[in-house]
C-alpha cells in the first residue's frame, strides 16, 4: 500500500511538472484534506488553516517544477504547510506581544481619591 501511494504521488508530481491540465487539480484534490488537517492541529484554528492552505498551493504551484525528486512530493508538500504554519504562528505570537507591551507602557494613574478619568500618561519601568 505504501509503494503504491508513493508511486501515485509521484506520477502525480511528473503530471504536474509536464504542465498537465488538470494535474494540479487532481494533486489538490487528493492532498487537501490531509494538509488541512495538519495545518489545523499546528495552528488550532480552522480558518487560520484554510489562509496557510491557500499559501501552500501557492507556493508549491511556483515551486513544483524544481522539485528534484517527485517522489517526495508528498512530505515536499507537508514541509511547505509545516513552514507557513510556524511563521503565522510565529507573526501571532509577536503582535499579541507588541499589544501586551503597549498595554504595559501606557496605563491610567492609579488614583483613590480621583474618580474621574484622567488622562494617560508615560510610565517608565
Amino acid at each position: 500500500m505504501e509503494i503504491e501511494n508513493r508511486i501515485r504521488y509521484e506520477w502525480l508530481a511528473l503530471r504536474c511538472q509536464s504542465s498537465d491540465a488538470g494535474a494540479f487539480e487532481d494533486l489538490i484534490a487528493v492532498m487537501e484534506r490531509p494538509l488541512l488537517y495538519y495545518a489545523t492541529s499546528l495552528i488550532g484554528n480552522p480558518d487560520s488553516a484554510l489562509d496557510v492552505l491557500q499559501e501552500v498551493w501557492i507556493k508549491a504551484f511556483r515551486g513544483i517544477r524544481k522539485l528534484k525528486d517527485p517522489g517526495s512530493l508528498r512530505s515536499w508538500l507537508y514541509s511547505i504547510t509545516h513552514g507557513i504554519a510556524v511563521d503565522r504562528i510565529r507573526k501571532n505570537y509577536s503582535r499579541s506581544r507588541r499589544r501586551r507591551f503597549n498595554s504595559r507602557i501606557f496605563r491610567r494613574p492609579m488614583s483613590h481619591r480621583l474618580q474621574q478619568k484622567m488622562p494617560l500618561r508615560f510610565i517608565r519601568h
